[in-house]
């Protein structure tokens, strides 16, 4: 598993099931659970970084190098204080992972 791979998976999540705020993964009621819960229908940065780490079983080299592509794609060191920036939209979420995705070649070997 490579940081493109967890960061394209991150993508998928947020584009395709969902993506929220003020928590990692919310259930179809709206309700907190864990971002690796199979009833997970949407995810903020942080909760798709989780699941699709350890969804995938990344080795914390994976991770460290996910981390430090998602801060430097949104100009700041804490995940979820840029996801949760009031009018903070999916798309600027979705763009911010598109560029560390196109960081992430660095990483390939």
């Amino acid at each position: 598993m490579t940081p493109k791979d967890v960061l394209v998976e991150m993508r998928r999540l947020i584009e395709e099931v969902g993506w929220t705020q003020d928590y990692d993964a919310l259930d179809q009621e709206g309700e907190a659970v864990d971002p690796c819960s199979e009833v997970a229908t949407c995810f903020c940065l942080g909760g798709a970084l989780h699941r699709a780490e350890h969804g995938g079983n990344a080795p914390h080299s994976v991770r460290d190098e996910v981390r430090l592509l998602i801060t430097d794609a949104i100009g700041e060191g804490y995940i979820p204080n840029w996801n949760d920036r009031r009018g903070r939209t999916k798309e600027e979420v979705l763009q911010a992972l598109d560029i560390a995705i196109e960081k992430s070649a660095q990483f390939e070997k």
